[in-house]
C-alpha cells in the first residue's frame, strides 16, 4: 500500500513541476523577435505584431492569447515583404467580446496550417478587411485549419493562386468570401452553420472549386454573382441552406457532379442575365422549390442532370430565357411537387406586349413634355424628333380634332388645377441651358439637386379628371401606342430579332415605338397638354427647407456615427448650402412675382442676405436688378423719383452678366437696364437671347412685350405670357390698362378681378377697378376701391387724385 502511494505521490510532483515549469510568455509585439521561430509556447500578446519588410517569423505548436480590449483594436499584419507561417498553432482572443484583426497584405508571404483560429474580425468598421482573415497576398497556403467564431471566416481579396484546402470553416456570421480574386484552388473545405453564405464569390474568375461541403448555412451554400465568371464547381456538396448554388450576374462557368439537397428554397438557382453557363451531371433532388430553376439568363446547357423529388419543378426555365438548352432525354425528373419540366416556348404574351407598350409610351410622353431642345440629350431625342412634329400635323390633327367634335366634347379651364404639393408629377428644369437635368418624382418634398431651378409642377391627375379633351387625346394616343408597339413587337419576332441577346430587340422596339410616338404626341394631342408655368406660387417652399434641413440632420447622423469621413460631410453639406441659397431665391421669388412695392421690398431684403453667404450669384445678381429696376418703375409711375433704385438696378445687371449670361433671368435684367440707358436694340436682342435660353418663361415674353410701341404687339406678347403662366399677375394688370384705355371695360374688369384674386393687397387693380366704376356711374363703389388701394398704398398719388375728382364732380 505504501508503495503504490509513493507511486502516486510521485507522479503527481512530477506534473507539478511540468506545469509550473512550462513555458509561459507575457509578450508585446516588441518583446518577440521578428526574425526567429517560436514552438511549444504560449504567447500572450499585448500589442499590435506587424510583421514589416524584410522581417519574418515561424509559429510552431504556438497558442498565441491576445490580450484584446474595448480600448483599441489590436492586429496581426503581415506587410509587403514580411513573411509569416504558423503551424499546429491557435490563435484566440483573450475576451471574445472584443475581437482583433489578421490583415495579410499584398506582396507577404503567408501560410497557415494544421491551425485553429478563433475571434477573428470586427464588423463595427465597415470595411471588409477588418471583417476576418483578410489575405490580399498571392500564393497564400490556408490549409488544414479549423476558423471559428469570426465574423467572417476566410476573406481573399485581389489575390490570386491561393491554396484554401481542407479546412472547416463553421460558426461564423459568414464563411468564405472570394472578392476579385482568380485562378485560386479552393477544394476540400467543410464550410457548415455560418449565418449567412457558405461560400460567396464576387467579382473573380477563373476559380476552381472541388470536393467542398457548404451546408446548414442561412443563406445560400455558394453564390456567384457579380460578374464572376469562367469559374469551375465540381464534386461539391450543397444541403440545407436556404439555397444551393446561386448564380447571379455571372456568365461562363460550369456547374459539375454537383449534390445539392434538401434546401429550403430552389437547389440551383440561376438567375438575371447570367448567360452561357454549362449545368452538367448534377444531382438537384429533395429540395423544398424547384430542383434547377433559370431566370433571366440565356444560353445556358443542362445536360445529364437528376431534379427528382423537389417540392415545385425539376427543371423551371423561364420564359424570359433565350436558348437554353434542356433537353428532356438528357436530364431525369420525377417525383417533383408540381411538374417535372417548365420549358416554355419564347414569347411575350397580349398583355405583357401591350403593358410595354404603354410604358415606352409614357416615356415618349415625358421626353415630348419636358423641352428635350434644352437638354444634353437634344441632339440624340428632340434633334431627331423634331422633323416629324409639324410636317403631318394638318393631315393627322384634322380628323382627331373632327372626332373629338363629334361627342361635343369642349376645353376646360384646366389652369386651374396645377397648384398642388402632394402626388403631383414634378418637373425639374434647370434654368441654365447647357447644364439641364430632370427629374420626375411621384412624391414630394421635391429634390433639389444642384443649379438653380424652376419649379413646374402639372397636377396630373386633375387634368385627366377636369378636362375631358385631355383624357380623350391621351386615350388616343395610348391606345395607338399600345397597338403600334404589338404590331412592332410580332413583326420583330417574324424576321427573328428576338432570338437575339434580350436588350437588343426591347432597345430596337423602344427605337422604333419612340419616333411614332413623338408623330402621334406632336400631331394628335398638340399643344393641349404643354402647360408652363413662370417661376412663381407653384414651388412649395416649406416643403423644400423641411427637406434640406432633414437632408443635414441624416449628414450630421452619418458623421456622429462615422459612416462618412470629414471631407465628404463637407462636401455635402456644402450642396446643402447651395441648395439652401436656391429655396432662398425662390422664397425672394415668390414675393416679386406680387408685383408691389412690399413684394419688391421683401424680395431685395431676401436676395441681399443670399449675397452675404454668396457674393457672386448670378441668378441672385439678376433677381436683384429686376426688382430694382421693377420698383424704380413704380416710383416714377406714382410721381416720384425712382433714379436710385433704376442705378442700383443697372450695377447688379452688369455683374450678373459679367459672371454668367448663359441665364434667361441675367439676359433679361440685363435687356431691363439697357432699356432704361435708351438702348432699344440692344434690349431687344438680349430679351430675345434670354427667350431663346427658356422659351417657357412668361416673364421674359411679359418684358419683350413692355419693349413695344405697338399696341397688338404687346397685346400678342402679353397673352403669350398668360398662356405660359396664367397667373402672371402683372401681364394681367398690363393687359387690363390696354383694355381700359381701348374702352373695352368688360375685358379689363376680367383681368383686374383676376388680379384681385391672385393678390388682394395690389393697389394699382384695385385703383383700375374703380376706374370702370367710375365710368360706369357707380360712385361709391369707385370710392371705396380707390380707399382700397390707399389703404394698402397710402403713397399712392393717382387714387388720391381719382377721389378728389370724383367729390368735385360729385359736388357740381
Amino acid at each position: 500500500m505504501k508503495r503504490y502511494l509513493f507511486s502516486f505521490f510521485s507522479v503527481l510532483s512530477l506534473l507539478t513541476l511540468i506545469i509550473f515549469f512550462s513555458p509561459v510568455c507575457n509578450a508585446s509585439a516588441a518583446n518577440i523577435t521578428k526574425y526567429d521561430s517560436y514552438k511549444d509556447i504560449t504567447i500572450k500578446l499585448d500589442e499590435d505584431l506587424i510583421i514589416e519588410r524584410g522581417e519574418w517569423l515561424v509559429l510552431d505548436n504556438v497558442t498565441l492569447e491576445i490580450n484584446a480590449s474595448h480600448d483599441r483594436l489590436y492586429r496581426i499584419e503581415v506587410m509587403d515583404g514580411g513573411r509569416l507561417y504558423i503551424n499546429d498553432s491557435m490563435i484566440s482572443s483573450s475576451n471574445a467580446e472584443y475581437p482583433y484583426i489578421f490583415l495579410v497584405d499584398e506582396g507577404s508571404s503567408f501560410q497557415l496550417i494544421n491551425s485553429e483560429l478563433y475571434d477573428c474580425g470586427d464588423p463595427v468598421y465597415k470595411n471588409k478587411k477588418y471583417y476576418g482573415l483578410w489575405i490580399n497576398s498571392d500564393d497564400s497556403i490556408i490549409k488544414n485549419n479549423k476558423i471559428t467564431d469570426c465574423y467572417f471566416g476566410i476573406i481573399l481579396d485581389g489575390c490570386e493562386h491561393c491554396i484554401v484546402e481542407k479546412n472547416q470553416v463553421i460558426f461564423n456570421d459568414e464563411g468564405l468570401f472570394i472578392d476579385s480574386s482568380n485562378n485560386n484552388l479552393i477544394s476540400g473545405n467543410i464550410i457548415n452553420y455560418n449565418d449567412g453564405n457558405g461560400i460567396y464569390l464576387y467579382s473573380s474568375d477563373k476559380n476552381y472549386l472541388l470536393n467542398n461541403e457548404a451546408s446548414n448555412n442561412k443563406n445560400k451554400g455558394i453564390w456567384v454573382a457579380g460578374s464572376s465568371d469562367k469559374n469551375y464547381l465540381e464534386n461539391n456538396r450543397f444541403d440545407h441552406n436556404s439555397i444551393g448554388i446561386a448564380v447571379e450576374f455571372s456568365k461562363t462557368n460550369i456547374l459539375k457532379n454537383n449534390t445539392v439537397t434538401f434546401n429550403l428554397k430552389d437547389g440551383i438557382y440561376v438567375t438575371s442575365f447570367s448567360h452561357d453557363n454549362q449545368i452538367l451531371y448534377n444531382t438537384a433532388i429533395n429540395n423544398r422549390d424547384n430542383g434547377i430553376y433559370i431566370n433571366s439568363s440565356n444560353n445556358s446547357v443542362l445536360f445529364q442532370n437528376n431534379a427528382s423529388f423537389n417540392g415545385g419543378y425539376g427543371f423551371y426555365i423561364d420564359e424570359n430565357c433565350d436558348t437554353v438548352i434542356a433537353d428532356k432525354t438528357g436530364n431525369i425528373a420525377s417525383g417533383n411537387g408540381k411538374d417535372d419540366y417548365f420549358i416554355p416556348e419564347k414569347s411575350l404574351s397580349f398583355l405583357e406586349i401591350s403593358f410595354i407598350s404603354i410604358f415606352f409610351a409614357f416615356i415618349d410622353k415625358i421626353f415630348f413634355m419636358i423641352d428635350l431642345q434644352r437638354f444634353i440629350i437634344s441632339n440624340i431625342f428632340g434633334g431627331m424628333a423634331a422633323p416629324f412634329r409639324q410636317p403631318i400635323s394638318k393631315y393627322v390633327l384634322k380628323p382627331i380634332n373632327r372626332l373629338i367634335s363629334m361627342f361635343n366634347i369642349r376645353r376646360n379651364d384646366y389652369y386651374n388645377a396645377h397648384i398642388n404639393s402632394r402626388f403631383n408629377i414634378t418637373f425639374i428644369h434647370f434654368l441654365s441651358g447647357n447644364r439641364i437635368f430632370s427629374i420626375i418624382r411621384m412624391r414630394s418634398p421635391i429634390k433639389i439637386l444642384s443649379n438653380p431651378i424652376a419649379l413646374q409642377q402639372v397636377r396630373f391627375f386633375d387634368l385627366l379628371l377636369k378636362d375631358k379633351e385631355f383624357l380623350i387625346r391621351n386615350a388616343i394616343y395610348f391606345g395607338s401606342m399600345m397597338l403600334i408597339g404589338v404590331s412592332i413587337y410580332y413583326a420583330l419576332r417574324f424576321i427573328g430579332i428576338w432570338k437575339l441577346p434580350y436588350l437588343i430587340p426591347i432597345t430596337l422596339q423602344f427605337v422604333i415605338m419612340y419616333f411614332i410616338g413623338i408623330i402621334i404626341e406632336g400631331n394628335v394631342i398638340g399643344k393641349v397638354e404643354n402647360i408652363q408655368y413662370d417661376l412663381g406660387f407653384e414651388g412649395d417652399i416649406q416643403l423644400l427647407r423641411e427637406d434640406i434641413d432633414m437632408n443635414k440632420r441624416h449628414l450630421e447622423s452619418k458623421l456622429t456615427n462615422n459612416e462618412i469621413d470629414t471631407d465628404t460631410y463637407r462636401l455635402r453639406m456644402r450642396d446643402l448650402n447651395e441648395q439652401q441659397y436656391i429655396v432662398d431665391y425662390l422664397e425672394g421669388r415668390k414675393h416679386f412675382l406680387l408685383f408691389t412695392e412690399k413684394g419688391y421690398l421683401s424680395a431685395i431684403s431676401i436676395y441681399e442676405k443670399i449675397l452675404e453667404r454668396s457674393p457672386e450669384n448670378p441668378l441672385v445678381l439678376a433677381g436683384l436688378s429686376e426688382a430694382y429696376a421693377m420698383i424704380g418703375q413704380w416710383k416714377k409711375e406714382n410721381e416720384d423719383d425712382g433714379h436710385e433704385f433704376i442705378e442700383k438696378s443697372a450695377h447688379f445687371s452688369q455683374k450678373a452678366y459679367e459672371i454668367d449670361k448663359s441665364y434667361c433671368e441675367v439676359c433679361r435684367a440685363y435687356a431691363i437696364n439697357l432699356y432704361h440707358k435708351g438702348d432699344r436694340s440692344g434690349a431687344e436682342t438680349e430679351i430675345n437671347n434670354a427667350i431663346r435660353i427658356n422659351p417657357s418663361n412668361a416673364f421674359s415674353y411679359y418684358i419683350c412685350g413692355t419693349f413695344k410701341d405697338n399696341t397688338k404687339e404687346k397685346v400678342r406678347l402679353f397673352k403669350k405670357a398668360l398662356t405660359l403662366n396664367p397667373d402672371l399677375i402683372i401681364a394681367h394688370r398690363e393687359l387690363g390698362i390696354i383694355y381700359l384705355e381701348d374702352k373695352k371695360s368688360n375685358k379689363a374688369a376680367g383681368h383686374f378681378e383676376k388680379v384681385i384674386k391672385l393678390n388682394d393687397d395690389d393697389p394699382c387693380a384695385h385703383y383700375y377697378k374703380g376706374n370702370i366704376y367710375q365710368r360706369m356711374v357707380r360712385i361709391e363703389e369707385a370710392i371705396k376701391e380707390y380707399k382700397k388701394a390707399l389703404m394698402i398704398y397710402p403713397g399712392y398719388i393717382k387714387a388720391q387724385n381719382a377721389i378728389s375728382n370724383v367729390q368735385k364732380e360729385s359736388y357740381q
